[in-house]
């Protein structure tokens, strides 16, 4: 199959996603996991978030992207209609890539702030109602934005004829206008309380659906307790692991592939990319989507490791596009921590 076609199809999963969030399955109570925050005010967690990209280039997995961030989470307030948070951003490394300083300060865009810490609030269960200053961290994110795009096109002078820098600038304008803009691009926040307030059921199940584009998706949900409830007082660590997989075919991608790209790209690439589109290699391509998730819990619902995978086959070629995941550093439950911590685990 032709590269390129092969490159567009990781490039709009990578971009657009592909896999929906674990879907909910109905059962009896005494037979789920129910994901719900037991939260107390001072609850402080510090996390490492680490999120790495891939591409495909000949027979080559090339790494984009290789960044850890790390932050801490508090409960501010706590109340009976839910709760107040902050998080703070405390570090940024990024590991070894084959793309350059200009590169990596274009993927400084798609991160959390370091300059400004992140308030919002959960209802009662812990799913994420608001982010209270999103305006100021769109202030933020604006200024930012500027400075990079300020830098990266002066050092890269024919740029601006590939990726138009009004279009690009644009674009990342768009991600952080709104609250919900804001949201996506704090993707560790997302994943943090990406299942609390569900119920899974404590068996391994099938479930033929849609995702949210209305393609067809098959999902393999499996939840159960890590640590046995009769080995503690409490209730017990418990985990919850979803594989997803969305089949699509390229006529069904035509639109998406070419209004992402070309929201981006200058006229002439845009016009060659509608060329590829409109070919019939690209119309009878097989797509399938794949994501594994894990989640993994402390037994009052805090999040204690999460891992996501995103994979693309096309036509029967695997590559592995997407990798993020979350562990907890340190935990200090009812204290209030300010300061950045040492790094090491603690004994709960």
């Amino acid at each position: 199959m032709n590269k390129f076609v092969f490159s567009i199809c990781l490039f709009l999963f990578s971009l657009a996603g592909f896999a929906q969030g674990s879907t909910l399955v109905e059962a009896e109570e005494d037979s789920t996991i129910s994901v719900i925050a037991y939260f107390c005010k001072n609850d402080s967690l510090v996390y490492d978030y680490w999120h790495v990209k891939n591409r495909i280039k000949e027979t080559d997995t090339i790494t984009t992207v290789n960044v850890t961030t790390r932050f801490l989470v508090t409960v501010t307030d706590s109340t009976s209609e839910g709760y107040k948070m902050l998080l703070v951003p405390q570090s940024i490394e990024k590991g070894e890539t084959t793309h350059g300083d200009e590169a990596l300060k274009m993927e400084d865009l798609l991160t959390m702030p370091l300059g400004v810490n992140c308030r919002f609030s959960t209802d009662e269960l812990g799913v994420i109602q608001h982010i209270d200053n999103w305006m100021e961290i769109r202030d933020s994110l604006k200024t930012n934005y500027k400075k990079i795009f300020d830098e990266v096109y002066a050092q890269n002078a024919g740029l601006d004829s590939i990726l138009p820098r009004q279009r690009m600038e644009s674009t990342f304008l768009l991600r952080c206008s709104s609250e919900s803009g804001i949201l996506q691009i704090y993707a560790p926040l997302v994943m943090l309380f990406n299942v609390h307030g569900g119920s899974f059921a404590m068996k391994k199940d099938h479930l033929e659906t849609k995702n949210e584009l209305g393609y067809p998706t098959h999902i393999d949900i499996d939840a159960f307790y890590t640590v046995p409830k009769e080995d503690t007082d409490n209730e017990g660590d418990y985990a919850i692991v979803a594989e997803t997989t969305t089949d699509m075919k390229g006529d069904d991608l035509m639109d998406m592939v070419g209004g992402a790209v070309g929201m981006m790209v200058n006229d002439s690439i845009a016009g060659k990319l509608n060329e590829t589109l409109k070919s019939e290699e690209f119309a009878k391509m097989q797509v399938k989507g794949l994501n594994h998730e894990l989640y993994t819990f402390f037994y009052n619902g805090w999040p204690k490791m999460m891992v996501s995978e995103k994979k693309v086959n096309v036509d029967g070629k695997d590559a592995l596009i997407e990798a993020a995941g979350l562990e907890w550093v340190s935990l200090h439950w009812n204290e209030y921590v300010e300061e950045e911590d040492d790094g090491e685990k603690q004994d709960i």
